[in-house]
C-alpha cells in the first residue's frame, strides 16, 4: 500500500475517477518491481507521518520533502524529483516579484508542509 495526495501532474482523479498521474505511474513501476500489489490510500496531509508510523500504509510517493527531521523519523529512499517552493499569483498580476514583496500581504499555504517551514521563518508574512 501506499499514500498518494492529489495535485496535478504528480497525481489527481481523472474523469473516471481514477487516481492518474507521474507518482502513479512511479509507485506502479516500483510495485511492479517487488511483486506486490499497489493499493493507494487516501489520508489527510495533516496525518501522513502518524499514518505511516502507524502503518495504516507502507510507503509515501508524493510530494514528501526530504529534511533533517524527517531523515531521522523516517527511512528516506532519496529524492525522485527536484522541486522548490514558489510565490504564485494571478495571472498577470506583476506586483510580486521576491519574498520580500509579500510582506503585509495574507498568503495561504498547506499546513504541516515545507511550504509552511519556509513561511515561518519569513517573520513579515501574515498567513
Amino acid at each position: 500500500m501506499v499514500w498518494i495526495t492529489r495535485s496535478r501532474p504528480m497525481e489527481f482523479t481523472d474523469d473516471n475517477n481514477n487516481t492518474v498521474g507521474f507518482d502513479v505511474d512511479l509507485a506502479n513501476e516500483i510495485a511492479k518491481k517487488l511483486g506486490a500489489k499497489l493499493k493507494i490510500v487516501a489520508v489527510d496531509w495533516s496525518g501522513i507521518q502518524s499514518a505511516l508510523k502507524s502503518k495504516k500504509f507502507d510507503a509515501i510517493i508524493s510530494c514528501f520533502s526530504i529534511t533533517d527531521e524527517r531523515k531521522k523519523a523516517f527511512n528516506l529512499a532519496g529524492p525522485y524529483l527536484y522541486i522548490r517552493q514558489v510565490i504564485a499569483v494571478k495571472r498577470g498580476d506583476n506586483s510580486i516579484k521576491s519574498f520580500e514583496d509579500l510582506k503585509g500581504i495574507k498568503i495561504g499555504v498547506q499546513a504541516n508542509t515545507t511550504g509552511d517551514s519556509a513561511v515561518q521563518k519569513m517573520k513579515f508574512i501574515n498567513y
